[in-house]
């Protein structure tokens, strides 16, 4: 969710397959948003820096 006018709006419902906070890790910015689970059927798996650079390899170039 993201606050706009101090209102917290959601953004995207995120689905199976689907990642967040990738932006943050690659420019070493703030993240720009909470995730809220609404389910009680969730897995996530969590990256350092350095391990997600060292998985993306050359494409992060490409993706900032």
């Amino acid at each position: 969710m993201k606050v706009f006018d101090g209102v917290p709006t959601m953004v995207k419902n995120y689905q199976d397959g689907d990642y967040f906070g990738e932006l943050a890790l690659i420019s070493d910015a703030k993240r720009a948003a909470s995730i809220v689970v609404t389910s009680d059927e969730i897995i996530v798996v969590s990256l350092e820096k350095q391990t997600f650079v060292r998985c993306l390899g050359r494409l992060e170039s490409i993706m900032k």
